[in-house]
């Protein structure tokens, strides 16, 4: 770690090889010189019995990922891999990666982190390896600040296979050149963990087709969607239908926060909320979402919240004062009594 004068693995290559009993092998390199990694690859085929493995390249020069099946053989009982190559900016495909991953069929743990890799234009290559991952019951991928990231159809095309996954986290904040979501959730029917991560991704228009797919996971129990600052932002119209058709999700966390979605669409999304009678954990934040705001002062909105559980009414008090308040908390009323459990947040002021 933090060792800047390495230029390659060639030495601590030649020592894994004597290693053959290994379970769980951890290799770090951070902020040094390392470009590199070829070595490294045919070291870790005799590791024929490795189940962990975690390997971090953060902020070093490497620029290609050499860990093709032909170095690498095949790791039988792997069941854990952890990549890191955060800020590794060089990075601009992943063609290697998917090569290796068709060579771990027993994996069922997947972290990945390109956070930072500003040259990846996009995810070519991955579907290839998660097509293969039948056992795969954990996915998470990270990509923030992939600023040249266009597209994650790629990914896609993997989640068609992975279904046996039950978590899916992908973060894609400030990927601002990312124009659209086509992650073909449909097959994902064992999915029960949702977190997708889209703060400013300010190149997005529409995510009217992760809303329908969102309505095919029937296993879902918890979802969380975050798209704060994506100011382009304004067809959610099949977020709340989708949503409305997971009837066991228990708990829901959603921003919109300065996003431009109109007021037809938010108050429908909350409409099909109110019918979700499972949740024990609810939050909806619209803060900043200009022509949300601009038609709500214009009128009285009641909303009832939680299927009848509980019913409170939003007033915008325009006799009273020149904005809607920051923040309106709802709370379930069973018997009478008022619940402590905080089930719904709702932001509605403006920027």
């Amino acid at each position: 770690s933090r060792c800047r004068g390495i230029r390659s693995t060639q030495k601590l290559s030649s020592g894994l090889t004597w290693l053959e009993m290994l379970a769980e092998l951890t290799i770090t390199f951070r902020f040094s010189g390392l470009s590199d990694i070829d070595e490294l690859a045919p070291a870790l085929a005799p590791l024929r019995r490795l189940r962990v493995l975690n390997l971090s390249f953060r902020s070093t020069g490497v620029s290609q990922l050499p860990l093709c099946e032909k170095d690498i053989g095949v790791l039988p009982v792997l069941e854990r891999l952890t990549m890191s190559f955060k800020n590794c900016r060089g990075i601009n495909n992943l063609v290697s990666l998917g090569k290796l991953l068709t060579n771990t069929l027993q994996l069922n743990h997947l972290q990945l982190d390109f956070s930072g890799c500003r040259s990846l234009r996009n995810l070519s290559g991955l579907e290839f390896g998660l097509g293969q991952l039948t056992r795969l019951d954990n996915l998470m991928l990270l990509l923030n600040g992939c600023h040249g990231l266009r597209s994650v159809d790629h990914l896609g095309d993997g989640l068609l296979f992975t279904t046996a996954l039950k978590r899916l986290v992908l973060d894609m904040q400030f990927c601002k050149g990312l124009e659209k979501l086509d992650l073909n959730l449909y097959q994902l029917k064992a999915l029960e963990e949702l977190l997708l991560v889209c703060v400013s991704c300010e190149s997005l228009l529409s995510i009217d087709n992760l809303g329908e797919q969102i309505g095919d996971l029937g296993n879902l129990r918890k979802l969380m969607l975050d798209f704060s600052g994506c100011r382009k932002l304004v067809r959610i119209g099949q977020v709340g239908p989708g949503i409305a058709r997971n009837t066991q999700l228990q708990g829901l966390r959603m921003s919109f926060r300065y996003a431009e979605i109109d007021s037809v669409a938010a108050v429908d999304l909350i409409a099909n909320i109110a019918g979700l009678t499972k949740l024990a954990d609810l939050n909806l934040n619209l803060l900043g979402c200009r022509r949300l705001s601009e038609s709500l002062r214009a009128k009285h909105t009641s909303i009832q919240v939680l299927g009848g559980l509980a019913k409170q009414e939003l007033d915008n008090r325009t006799d009273n004062a020149p904005h809607v308040p920051d923040e309106e908390l709802f709370r379930t009323r069973r018997g009478g009594l008022v619940d402590t459990l905080p089930l719904f947040a709702l932001n509605l002021s403006a920027a």
